[in-house]
């Protein structure tokens, strides 16, 4: 799964704040659960104007007798490309995660959650469509730059096998390398370790969908 790293280089403009992340808070709780920046994601439920876009679906904790307590949902969703080789609106900005690294609930605790540039079941996630980002993944990226670079099987990765997407029709291009991948040791935090490569890519989710 690709990783953000700390450096990138974007505009604002090109930052979509619509759209939460479909996953339920279950889903979304424990590391192995959490969603990183890094995800390639595309639109599914998109907007519309004749219904409201949110609802309170959630509770904040326990429920009780004459008392209301609920989480505000958007209902509008993305979430990981769906085949390889298909496009995507864009990629995930923040993290996606119902609590920290203790286990600790991050909707009690918002100041944390910011800090650690996550947002929670049914909040309104940051989704970029281009830039310069340093990103991390499991497998190498090539040694050349200009490496075109697709949406990777299905869980949001990013990858250089350029698959037919879901109609059929050739895969995607939604970024380029522009350096060679270069390996590091990452440490979890249980103590073990593995090698991951770091790569920077230039990312373009402009063109239209076909």
């Amino acid at each position: 799964m690709a990783i953000l790293r700390p450096f990138r280089d974007y505009d604002e403009k090109d930052v979509i704040n619509l759209f939460s992340y479909n996953a339920t808070a279950t889903n979304l709780t424990g590391s192995s659960n959490w969603k990183k920046p890094g995800e390639l994601v595309d639109i599914t439920t998109g907007w519309s104007t004749d219904v409201d876009m949110w609802d309170n679906s959630g509770t904040i904790g326990n429920t009780y007798a004459n008392t209301v307590s609920p989480r505000f949902n958007n209902l509008a969703k993305v979430g990981a490309v769906a085949d390889a080789g298909d496009w995507a609106l864009g990629m995930l900005l923040h993290g996606v995660q119902e609590d920290d690294e203790n286990g600790e609930l991050l909707k009690y605790n918002p100041a944390k959650a910011a800090e650690l540039q996550v947002v929670t079941w049914g909040q309104t996630v940051p989704v970029v469509r281009k830039g310069i980002f340093l990103i991390e993944t499991g497998a190498t990226l090539g040694t050349d730059p200009h490496t075109a670079l697709y949406a990777d099987a299905t869980d949001g990765d990013i990858g250089t096998n350029a698959d037919e997407d879901s109609t059929g029709a050739s895969g995607h291009i939604l970024a380029y390398t522009l350096g060679k991948s270069v390996s590091r040791t990452k440490t979890a935090d249980d103590g073990t370790t593995s090698t991951v490569y770091d790569t920077l890519i230039v990312l373009n989710c402009d063109r239209m969908k076909a």
